[in-house]
């Protein structure tokens, strides 16, 4: 394979020679602008269908007949053309041609470093704030997801610590079936605290979550908070990036890692992997460009058996009843569907059921409730650009205790007796027929 370059303007040369290392051969044309190629000279040079052609073109005019003649031959050769602010150029229109605007990639490629640089900036910063700590506490969410876990992994990593120089700590516990999994085949660990044991780190670190989420005496202080959820009300922390143009945390961690230089091991890609899956549902929920972004460059660094291993829902017989409760208790309003699941053991189910939920008729808004011992547990899903889970949950639930999340997905808890005064309730089926009617005035 040899390499053909037709040339207008010498300053692309060196990219051009760049391009044709490892070729048989460059032989360079230098047009000039005015005069156009010498169609004799292209003949002369035996161009065959194994060769590439490269056209650097300040003006594309005088380019299209030497186009139009090799791509006429019966097996053309592969044409390249590079040029800039090239538009829609119809002479340049074929299989075997393609057309780069250099100023289209270039800027595409600065845009790329100003954000890399920018993220760079961020991890820099996340790790001169905490380089002095002794022990840090990376707390998560009451029930911690995959996406959670992930990024507290994430930011062992970036901070060169391990668990026990900074744990993940939760103030629940890992519950969902496939969560549990998770932490087992990563062979790592979340710990469950109070807020006394909180006191003893120097330094307290929250990802895929914000202090609104929780009591207000549950946190002494909180010095850094990296998340993609919306947040209601504005808090103190010495670092802070929330950003909600992403799907998942852990993208914003792979970022980070890699803005850092920093090495992704399997163990980490295939965590980082499962938090972008688990938190986009498979990248068909709230997925931004750069979740899929992360998404392709974390697949091929993954263990895919793992991932499949933890990605698969398991089910105990004891949770059964409760997909069927849902179905026998679903109430469908237009595309709105309500459950309410009455009292039930374990939390987990209930986002569970309101992932599964948006599987029934042509529901596109569904909340599905729950109370888990004495607290009210609400799980809003949304596949509606009009209606927002997270501002949903905020305006109807906040008042009684902690709601939020973002667009596609939202979580309310508050205590079942606070409610029942709010309203006078005495029985659960009045705290259900209160939540349904609740929601009905505000989303049909």
């Amino acid at each position: 394979m040899r390499y053909y370059a037709f040339v207008d303007r010498p300053d692309h040369l060196p990219l051009i020679r760049k391009l044709s290392d490892g070729a048989d051969g460059l032989t360079v044309v230098n047009v000039d602008p005015q005069d156009g190629v010498d169609m004799a000279e292209v003949e002369a040079l035996g161009v065959s269908t194994n060769d590439r052609v490269v056209i650097s073109a300040a003006a594309l005019e005088g380019f299209s007949e030497v186009i139009a003649r090799l791509s006429s031959m019966p097996d053309p050769p592969s044409i390249l053309v590079l040029a800039e602010n090239a538009g829609e150029n119809k002479s340049l229109e074929g299989s075997n041609v393609s057309v780069v605007d250099l100023m289209d990639h270039a800027s595409h490629r600065l845009n790329r470093e100003w954000r890399m640089i920018e993220t760079r900036r961020k991890a820099h910063a996340l790790v001169d704030s905490l380089k002095d700590a002794g022990q840090i506490a990376i707390v998560l969410q009451d029930d911690p997801d995959p996406d959670a876990i992930a990024c507290g992994l994430a930011v062992q990593a970036l901070l060169g610590r391990n668990r026990a120089t900074a744990p993940m700590v939760t103030f629940g516990s890992v519950t969902r079936n496939e969560n549990v999994a998770m932490v087992k085949m990563l062979k790592t660990v979340v710990l469950t605290v109070t807020s006394a044991d909180l006191k003893a780190f120097d330094r307290i670190v929250m990802v895929d979550v914000q202090p609104p989420y929780f009591d207000n005496d549950q946190i002494p202080r909180v010095d850094a908070v990296i998340d993609h959820h919306p947040y209601p009300v504005e808090y103190d922390a010495t670092f802070k990036d929330v950003n909600t143009m992403y799907g998942a945390t852990s993208t914003m961690m792979y970022e980070y890692l890699t803005a850092s230089g920093e090495r992704i091991t399997k163990r980490l890609a295939t965590a980082l992997l499962y938090g972008v899956m688990s938190d986009t549902m498979r990248l068909e929920r709230g997925a931004t460009r750069r979740d899929f972004e992360a998404f392709t460059a974390l697949w091929p660094m993954a263990n895919k058996d793992m991932l499949s291993d933890m990605a698969r829902p398991r089910l105990k017989n004891g949770e059964l009843k409760y997909f069927t409760r849902a179905i026998r208790n679903r109430h469908l309003s237009g595309d709105f569907l309500f459950i309410w699941l009455g009292r039930v053991d374990k939390e987990d189910i209930i986002p569970r059921l309101a992932d599964f939920s948006l599987q029934m008729g042509e529901s596109s808004f569904s909340v599905t409730c729950g109370v888990v011992r004495n607290e009210v547990v609400i799980s809003l899903r949304s596949l509606d650009p009009e209606r927002n889970a997270g501002e949903v949950a905020r305006s109807l639930f906040g008042r009684w205790g902690g709601a939020g999340g973002h667009h596609a997905m939202a979580k309310a808890v508050f205590p079942l007796a606070a409610f029942k005064r709010a309203f006078a309730l005495t029985k659960m089926k009045e705290v259900s027929g209160k939540t349904l009617a609740i929601l009905k005035e505000e989303l049909l």
